[in-house]
């Protein structure tokens, strides 16, 4: 799959898949490597289709972003309470 690809892309290739696009046509379309999305979105709940034959369901949280390494973000009253421990301002 390709980088950062939005969730609205990664919704589109599972609802092609699931009525029968190949998986080089999904890639052609969308960009996406669609093997590796059906795993992530199977490890998510997802079930390709159900009992009686109909597609899925299809839910946010299985097309959701996975969580980005990097330097967190700042917390909240992080700076309040440094402040109140007698540190000083980053200004």
């Amino acid at each position: 799959m390709k980088p950062y690809t939005d969730s609205i892309t990664r919704a589109q290739a599972l609802t092609l898949k699931a009525i029968g696009w190949s998986n080089d046509k999904i890639e052609e379309v969308t960009g996406i490597t669609a093997r590796t999305l059906i795993d992530r979105a199977i490890q998510a709940g997802y079930v390709s289709q159900t009992p009686n034959g109909l597609p899925g369901r299809l839910e946010s949280s299985h097309v959701a972003n996975a969580p980005k390494s990097g330097r967190p973000r700042n917390q909240e009253g992080y700076q309040e309470e440094v402040l109140a421990k007698g540190g000083r301002s980053p200004q």
